[in-house]
């Protein structure tokens, strides 16, 4: 009986051993995988780490100058919505003109700030992530 209960056991061992062999493979393959794509990201985060402090330096830079331009746009918007435009009504329709085109432009540079921040924002949690041993996906360091 003992005999019998060895051989049941080493078929079965066998037949399970078969059966996990696939998954045992693919699973090498993911782990492979997944310390390649790891050593590419320990490889380029220095350099994204640079060009995010030197678009927020950047970003600091431009700050002043684009509260400047919110002033003076909003001091241009003020005078011709009064309607305090010396000269004819050419140079009148002529400031009208220009007003739209600063704040077209306008729109387009608060735009890029916000894209700018967003980046600065992500790579900070980038930064913290690995500072603390972790992943950029949350899970645990290696």
């Amino acid at each position: 009986m003992s005999r019998l209960r060895g051989r049941l056991d080493r078929a079965v061992r066998w037949r399970v051993e078969e059966a996990l062999a696939p998954v045992r493979e693919r699973l090498d393959r993911q782990e492979k995988r997944i310390a390649h794509l790891e050593r590419r990201l320990d490889e380029r985060l220095p350099d994204a780490v640079r060009k995010a402090t030197k678009a927020s330096t950047e970003v600091e830079r431009m700050q002043p100058q684009t509260a400047s331009m919110e002033q003076r746009l909003e001091e241009l918007r003020q005078r011709v919505d009064t309607r305090i435009v010396p000269g004819p009504a050419e140079e009148a329709a002529e400031a009208h003109r220009l007003l739209e085109e600063v704040r077209r432009e306008h729109a387009q540079i608060r735009s890029r700030m916000t894209a700018i921040a967003w980046y600065e924002d992500r790579l900070r949690k980038l930064e913290e992530s690995f500072a603390q041993g972790g992943r950029p996906d949350g899970g645990p360091g290696r």
